[in-house]
This record gives structure tokens, C-alpha cells and sequence, in this order.
């Protein structure tokens, strides 16, 4: 019999959707009402933050400070393009999922991002599994990562 592969997530939600996030690629959470916009910047990027002395581009792609004003809620992600936050609505819990299914039908409330969600736990609440760097890859603009803050 095959050994299932165990895998620990930080589970959260965005937009009332339940989304579970590695936690290899999660560096902390982190709340604030500060943030420096960009203006003329990509919609994506709601601004920028600074953590412990690092800047770091912040995404909202779920449109989630236009909905819920105030305190934000901010992952922030250890990726292969560097450190990014990234938005989202509500903080749930860590888990660990052995089972993992092909998402065949990701949630239409992510919109254009739903392809970078491409499985989802067999438990009780579906938890969409992101894709976090080709999630970061495909919006982090190329100009962004380029900058030497």
C-alpha cells in the first residue's frame, strides 16, 4: 500500500472562501493598517509594507481592503521571487490534509486566480490548495521584482 503524503497548511479565508496555503511557503502573518500605495502601480498590488526593516510588495487580488476596511491580515510568503504578502480575508488554523484531490471545479469567486488553485482536501470543509509560485510568478509584475528596495 502506498504511503500518503502528509502535508501541513495554514488555512485561511478569502472572500469567504476556505483556502489552505503550504507552510514551507509561509514566512508569518503579520496585521497592519499601514501600507504605502503605489500610485500608477498594477491593481494587484495594494502597496507596499515594511517588516522588521524588509519591504515587501503586498497583493490584493481579491479586491479584500476595498470589502473589509481597516486592519489587514497580510501572509507572508517565502517564495523564489522573494518575500511577498499577500492579502487575505480572515486567519483559520493550521492543518494537516493526507488526502488531496484534483480541483476540477475552483471557486468562481477568484475570478482570473482560480487556475492557481489546482487541488482540493477531501475533508469536510474543501480547502483549495494555492499553487504559491506560480501564483506569485504570473502577478508579481516583472518591474516589481526587479526594483532593489
Amino acid at each position: 500500500m502506498p504511503e500518503r503524503e502528509v502535508t501541513e497548511y495554514l488555512c485561511v479565508r478569502i472572500n469567504g472562501e476556505a483556502v489552505a496555503v503550504p507552510t514551507d511557503k509561509v514566512q508569518e502573518v503579520y496585521e497592519t493598517s499601514l501600507y504605502t500605495p503605489l500610485p500608477g502601480g498594477p491593481a494587484c498590488i495594494l502597496g507596499l509594507i515594511n517588516v522588521r526593516g524588509n519591504i515587501l510588495p503586498v497583493l490584493d487580488l481579491w479586491e479584500i481592503a476595498e470589502k473589509e476596511p481597516g486592519r489587514l491580515t497580510v501572509v507572508i510568503l517565502n517564495t523564489q521571487e522573494g518575500m511577498v504578502g499577500l492579502l487575505i480575508s480572515a486567519l483559520i488554523d493550521l492543518h494537516t490534509f493526507e488526502l488531496c484531490a484534483k480541483n476540477e471545479h475552483p471557486s468562481p469567486s477568484f475570478g482570473t486566480w482560480a487556475s492557481f488553485f489546482p487541488t482540493r482536501t477531501e475533508t469536510d470543509e474543501a480547502y483549495q490548495i494555492m499553487d504559491v509560485e506560480k501564483l506569485i510568478e504570473a502577478t508579481l509584475p516583472q518591474q516589481i521584482r526587479q526594483v532593489d528596495l
